[in-house]
This record gives C-alpha cells, sequence and structure tokens, in this order.
C-alpha cells in the first residue's frame, strides 16, 4: 500500500505554480485547511512565488487573507469577501478578478462538478446582480469572464453557473488513517468538503488532507468516513492544532457545539438591554409562528435568538445557520454560525437543498438599503465589496422574509423612553433610497414567487406589495411627516390602516410572544 503521508512543503511546490486554481473547502475555521495556505502565503512572501493565483472558496474564510498581496491572487471566485479588508480593497482597486457567487449555489456547482456536470441549472439569483443581466456576479471593472448565463428551459428562465477549474483540492479533517480515509469528527460542520474532493478527482486534479491525527487503518468507523480515501491523494499532519485546527477563533474544541453533550443554558444569560436592535428584534419576530424553522442572518436579525430565549419561546421556534446546522442557541460571543446543542447537524449542500425547496419558514436578515421597489442590497458599498454570502440562497425561495434595521445610518442616536421613540440625533446617511448600488434581493422575484417580504425599523414598518413598499405602522413617539418621509428618497405608499406600533415594544418587561404564538397558532387550526 502506497503512504498517502506526506510533507505539504513538497506537495506544494510540486503542485502550486503560477496561476494554479486551488479549491479550499470550509467555513469560518471549520474544514478549512489554514496551515496549507500559511505555507503558501510565506512562500510568497519569500520569493514572489506562486503569483496569479485562482482561488474558489464558499462562505466566510479565515484564509481569504492571507491571500491579500499585490499579486499573488488573480482571480476570486466565491460568495463573502468581508472577512479581509485588505481583499476588499485590492477587489475596488481593480487588482484582480472577483464573481461573488451564492453560497449555496457554490456547494451545488462544486456538487455538479463532481457528478460531471460543467455547470448547474438554478432560479437562485435571478433578477439579483448574479444575473447577466446585470452584472453576471462581476464585482470590479477588470472582471470580465462570464461564470453565469441565463437559459431557458421549457419557456422558464434559469441562470446557468458554470463549474470553474480545479488543480487542487485542500480541505482539514481530524483524523486521517493510512487509506486516506478522513473523520470530520472534531469538526464544527463537514461543510461540502465531499463533494470538493469529488469534483478536483472527477478534473483529475490532486485532493491534500490536513489533519489532526494521522491514525492506523480501522481507527475511523466507517460511517464517520465521510471523505472516503478513494478521493484523497495526500495527508499531512497539521504541526500546530492549537493554531490551525480549532473549531472556530478561541476554541479549539466544545462537545456543547459538535452536539455530543447538551448542557444547561440560562434564557437570562441572552438578555439584552432595551434599545432599537432590541425593539426591531421584538417587532419582527411579531412575523413568527409557532413550530417555524428559520434562519436568522447577522447583524441586528440576531438580536431576535435573545428575544425568543427571553420570551420562553425556544420550544417554539427552531433557529438554522445555513453551514448545516438546526437547532440549538447561538453561544453569546462566539463568531457567527456557532451553536450550543444542535438537534442535528449536516452537509451545508444538504442545508441549501432545504432552502432552494422552500421548506424553511422564515429568514430574518439584513436591512442595508432599500429602494422604492423593495429590492435590498447588502453585497456593495461604494469601495466595500462584501459579497452576498448566502443571503440570496436563503431568500429564494423561503415563504416569510423580514428584513431588519435602523431606518437611517451613519451616527444615529436614539433613545426608548416611557413607551416611545425619541430620535436624538438623525443618521446621516438615508438607507431608504432612490437607486441602490447593486440588488442582492429581487422584489420582482419575490411577487412572481408569492413570497411574504416586510421591513422592519425602529420607527417604521413596510409590507411589499404590487405598489413597491406600504408603510404600515410607526413607532410612538415619532412624526410623520419629519422622521420617516423627509428621511426617504422616494415617497412609500401609505396604508389606509396606518396604525402605532405596539407600545409595549418599547418598554421593559414581556411582550408576550409566547401567548401571541399560542393564540396564532389556535387561530390558524381554527381556519384549517
Amino acid at each position: 500500500m502506497r503512504s498517502k503521508l506526506v510533507n505539504k512543503e513538497e506537495i506544494l511546490s510540486r503542485y502550486v505554480q503560477d496561476g494554479t486554481s486551488i479549491l479550499i473547502a470550509g467555513f469560518g475555521m471549520s474544514t478549512v485547511a489554514e496551515e496549507t495556505v500559511a505555507l503558501l502565503e510565506k512562500r510568497f512572501l519569500e520569493t514572489g512565488h506562486p503569483r496569479d493565483l485562482s482561488i474558489v472558496i464558499c462562505g466566510g474564510n479565515v484564509v481569504l487573507e492571507r491571500f491579500a498581496h499585490e499579486g499573488m491572487i488573480a482571480k476570486l471566485y466565491g460568495a463573502h469577501f468581508g472577512l479581509s479588508k485588505k481583499l476588499n480593497k485590492m477587489i475596488a482597486e481593480n487588482k484582480l478578478q472577483a464573481w461573488s457567487i451564492p453560497q449555496g449555489i457554490i456547494t451545488h456547482v462544486i456538487r455538479a462538478g463532481g457528478q460531471g456536470e460543467k455547470g448547474l441549472l438554478s432560479k437562485v439569483g435571478l433578477g439579483t446582480y448574479v444575473d447577466p443581466r446585470l452584472e453576471g456576479a462581476k464585482m470590479n471593472e477588470v472582471t470580465t469572464e462570464d461564470v453565469v448565463e441565463l437559459v431557458d428551459v421549457g419557456g422558464e428562465e434559469y441562470l446557468r453557473y458554470l463549474v470553474p477549474q480545479i488543480d487542487l483540492c485542500i480541505l482539514r479533517g481530524t483524523f486521517a488513517d493510512e487509506f486516506g480515509n478522513v473523520s470530520f469528527k472534531d469538526e464544527m460542520y463537514a461543510s461540502y468538503t465531499r463533494y470538493a474532493a469529488m469534483c478536483a478527482k472527477v478534473q483529475r486534479s490532486p485532493v491534500l488532507v490536513e489533519c489532526r491525527e494521522y491514525v492506523r487503518n480501522g481507527s475511523i468507523p466507517a460511517k464517520e468516513a465521510a471523505v472516503p480515501g478513494i478521493l484523497v491523494d495526500y495527508i499531512s499532519v497539521i504541526r500546530d492544532p492549537l493554531k490551525f485546527a480549532g473549531m472556530t477563533r478561541g476554541i479549539y474544541r466544545s462537545a456543547a457545539m459538535l452536539g455530543d453533550v447538551r448542557i444547561p443554558v440560562d434564557p437570562h444569560a441572552f438578555s439584552v438591554p432595551l434599545d432599537v436592535r432590541k425593539v426591531i428584534a421584538r417587532r419582527a419576530s411579531l412575523e413568527l409562528k409557532r413550530y417555524d424553522m428559520v434562519n436568522i442572518g447577522i447583524g441586528i436579525p440576531e438580536t431576535m435568538s435573545a428575544v425568543v430565549s427571553e420570551e420562553g419561546c425556544e420550544e417554539e421556534i427552531t433557529l438554522s445557520v445555513e453551514i448545516g446546522v438546526i437547532g440549538g442557541v447561538p453561544g453569546l460571543g462566539m463568531p457567527f454560525g456557532t451553536q450550543l446543542n444542535p438537534q442535528a447537524v449536516w452537509e451545508e449542500d444538504v442545508q441549501f437543498d432545504l432552502y432552494h425547496g422552500g421548506i424553511l419558514n422564515g429568514a430574518y436578515l439584513g436591512l442595508a438599503e432599500t429602494n422604492e421597489s423593495g429590492d435590498i442590497n447588502v453585497s456593495r458599498f461604494g469601495s466595500t465589496v462584501t459579497g452576498s454570502g448566502g443571503f440570496i440562497d436563503i431568500v429564494a425561495a423561503t415563504p416569510t422574509i423580514v428584513f431588519c434595521g435602523t431606518f437611517t445610518a451613519g451616527g444615529l442616536q436614539e433613545e426608548i423612553r416611557d413607551g416611545k421613540l425619541i430620535i436624538v440625533q438623525e443618521g446621516k446617511r438615508k438607507k431608504f433610497k432612490e437607486k441602490i448600488q447593486q440588488i442582492t434581493f429581487s422584489a420582482r422575484q419575490a411577487l412572481l414567487n408569492r413570497q411574504k417580504v416586510v421591513y422592519v425599523t425602529e420607527r417604521a414598518v413596510f409590507r411589499l406589495s404590487d405598489q413597491g413598499l406600504v408603510l404600515e405602522e410607526i413607532a410612538p413617539g415619532v412624526d410623520l411627516e419629519r422622521d420617516i418621509l423627509a428621511q426617504m428618497e422616494f415617497a412609500p405608499v401609505i396604508s389606509p390602516a396606518l396604525k402605532i406600533m405596539d407600545d409595549r415594544l418599547f418598554r421593559d418587561g414581556s411582550i408576550g410572544l409566547k401567548e401571541y404564538l399560542l393564540r396564532e397558532d389556535a387561530q390558524q387550526c381554527n381556519k384549517t
């Protein structure tokens, strides 16, 4: 039996030359071969090579910053670039080509590549910046190559995402045995590693796996060998596992995050002070239904988790994270995507199957800026090029979508007093704009899909209609003309039934969310 255990430097010298295309599987730190990438960075800084690399990644990835050296990278194909400010700046300054593809679509494109396909058909992304009729996922002027096509299938529009070239696939596991079988036992998620390896093998390209421990054959139970040795060419052992093999930053291993044990979680530990973020989260929670499975995005929507816990509704609502986690609660102070006491953890591409299929009940996401039609931009602002991450996938087929954010930004100061909202200093930047820089959410597509879309701010609530945004609620204490209409670059439709938001949202104590969910559930049961 040929030994697959190798010296990383030798393999990288052999396979990574100027212009090589590398697929790096994983999200955050989980399954990401960071030590291998660190060696590539070190080699480039010392020798100026390898240059002009093409990097294929998926979601937020800790290794991005290691490629943020001028000349090291020529092409970047990924979903979210927000973890590297340097790389953001390089994209904005046209120092490399960059495509931002929806995160779930990337996992499915790689899966399609592992099946020998040249592309993937999907409706996800229609009407957004990914659509070739808009920007075709190109994030700057020097990016000219088409990686997305608009096609007609039986009279219906689809996007065809092309499978990228892969010269080398690198990933990380917990254990690897002498046959090359890989276990992800102590990884927070397995991500889409299996299909990443398959995609590389279909293209006759090598797969290099770094692991915490190299073990004897038979040490890994067959059902734990998530990537079988038939897909793995080379194994290397991580030299500094405490630095490069943690589940996430600051956490090497947590049995509660892995789901191996369940730990007691005090609901009061999630309490947050009454401020505008909590008001927004409280109002957004009123769009929940009992037993909903929902996705809650980063930023203000994350506060919803605290509200659900405070209100004692953990058993009524199931949280999900696009990386593949179902159930559990977000740990305070832990990075986005980490959960304590998950009910189930499966592959990232399967989670996105669930999202694309419309099985998710609700999505609660950020509201960075919107226009009169109700389109949303969360992917590009001036010279900041973050990409969409899983945003486009999450909203593609979810029946209820709630966007959450403050009404203005940039120096906004507000207080909550006596059940009312007091605007101390207005924000300098309007978020309800005549024109937005990029379309990450297409309101037109949502209307075609008959999705319910709500826009929740601390001072106003809008719903999407055929006429655009309809203003339905305003906060107690605000002036309609001065605090809402004058702070918008367009005039919304004003509902004839315009009402004041429930003042319990602006007071300490429970808002009665559990009773509300029970009442709504009973009414729905009576209807059916």
